[in-house]
């Protein structure tokens, strides 16, 4: 019965807010503001319950000794103005209809009483609804374009050292967001791989094709609502390529090494508004948790894999609800065979399904 009630809450609070300074005064003082406002009738809005009658109804927010016939002006009032009720008599349960009060016979006290139950209701049905909301899964894809320039670095002291610009065309990827349930987290993924170029280096040879390099990563985000900013933490897996600085001394040839790294993740993220464009900002520091190498050439004996850090800054700005751009600032700092830094810095855009 209570729940029927709701809707007629936020109503019924601006009907009541004229009084809300007399709201422990008698019926009398009441009348007498009524009438200083030039106010005939308080309108409230209510829902049929089962079994209800108009005197039912009145009796809500009546004094008890209150003796209302059909002629009485709030009555008729009340008749003329619920066009949508055609039979009185029999009055259909969840139906709406506006109840005009004459202020000499409202009883504060059950207006009070009413106005309390209301709020009380008012709230669980609002966490009722919020958790029927969030009972649906919410899942977005999107997939992105970058281009990136970068700086590459690898130095062993008793072999080589190479340096070079590293660039990349073309970085493709796909991301996914699940909104679970229950609406307290969020899933975060994404895959993407890159074609690599060192267009200019120390070696004297241009534009050396590097072997693409492959990442993946799996997020779980946790909302701080009053902060308005998001926690996450996770797992960063990345497939690259290092130069074999080995054959490099000895052969002065080209060799790869392939390297696998698995990461630990903890990161930041906050929205925010410049104008009237929407921002997100995404922060994060990863440890490596796992490696492995894969020696490119035959007579490097150093089976030895590369562990470290990566930090990354991602800014992200949407264009309208399908299409947005983004910057990455990415960081590598690797110990192993050798020691490895990479920055890279890229510029690209996406769309949202």
């Amino acid at each position: 019965m209570k729940i029927k009630l709701i809707s007629g809450f936020l109503f019924l609070l601006l009907s009541l807010s004229t009084y809300a300074q007399v709201s422990g005064s008698s019926s009398s003082s009441l009348s007498e503001v009524a009438e200083s406002k030039n106010l005939s009738f308080v309108k409230v809005k209510v829902v049929v319950y089962k079994k209800d009658t108009l005197a039912k109804i009145l009796k809500r927010f009546v004094r008890d000794n209150s003796i209302i016939s059909r002629k009485e002006a709030m009555v008729d009032k009340t008749l003329k103005s619920n066009p949508n009720i055609k039979n009185w008599r029999k009055l259909k349960t969840g139906e709406t209809m506006y109840v005009y009060l004459d202020p000499k016979f409202i009883d504060m006290e059950k207006m009070k009483a009413f106005r309390k139950s209301v709020k009380k209701v008012s709230k669980k049905i609002k966490t009722k609804i919020k958790r029927k909301k969030s009972k649906v899964a919410i899942k977005k894809w999107s997939t992105f374009y970058m281009a990136s320039i970068g700086q590459f670095s690898q130095q062993n002291d008793s072999l080589a050292k190479v340096e070079f610009k590293q660039n990349s065309t073309l970085t493709l990827g796909l991301m996914y967001t699940l909104y679970p349930k229950d609406g307290k987290y969020t899933i975060l993924t994404s895959a993407y791989f890159s074609y690599l170029l060192a267009a200019t280096s120390n070696l004297g040879t241009e534009n050396i094709d590097v072997p693409i390099e492959v990442g993946f990563n799996i997020y779980y985000q946790y909302p701080f609502s009053k902060a308005s900013y998001n926690l996450y933490g996770g797992l960063d897996y990345e497939k690259f390529n290092t130069f074999n600085l080995a054959s490099v001394e000895n052969d002065e040839s080209l060799d790869f090494d392939e390297n696998q790294i698995g990461f630990l993740t903890l990161g930041f993220s906050k929205a925010f508004k410049i104008k009237t464009r929407p921002f997100l900002f995404k922060g994060s520091f990863s440890q490596s948790a796992y490696s492995s190498r894969t020696v490119g050439y035959s007579d490097d004996t150093d089976t030895s894999t590369y562990t470290g850090s990566k930090f990354m800054a991602f800014l992200l700005s949407k264009i309208n609800d399908q299409y947005f751009m983004s910057t990455l600032l990415k960081y590598h700092v690797l110990a192993g065979p050798s020691d490895v830094n990479v920055m890279r810095i890229g510029m690209g855009f996406g769309y949202l399904f």
